[in-house]
């Protein structure tokens, strides 16, 4: 399962993989999950996200999550600034 996480292109069925990591606890997954933390496809990030919330001790979760929740303070930046300089939404 480790390994097709790694090599999967397809972000959908990657999604999928990484879903079903949660069958599987294991230190391989929630490393291959902490790296997808980072992945373009939203749904490979949540799942990711998932698995890394249901594995890892709280230290080495909020290391893996803290890039994820840096992109969040910024979307969250960004939408602020958009809406004062009189963007409707964003």
């Amino acid at each position: 399962l480790v390994a097709a996480m790694r090599k999967e292109p397809d972000p959908v069925a990657l999604a999928t993989l990484v879903g079903q990591a949660l069958q599987f606890p294991c230190e391989e997954a929630l490393l291959a999950a902490a790296t997808l933390t980072r992945h373009k496809d939203a749904r490979v990030r949540a799942n990711a996200v998932e698995v890394v919330a249901a594995f890892a001790d709280e230290k080495r979760a909020t290391l893996a999550l803290l890039p994820l929740l840096a992109l969040v303070a910024q979307w969250g930046y960004f939408r602020m600034l958009m809406h004062e300089l009189g963007y409707a939404s964003v």
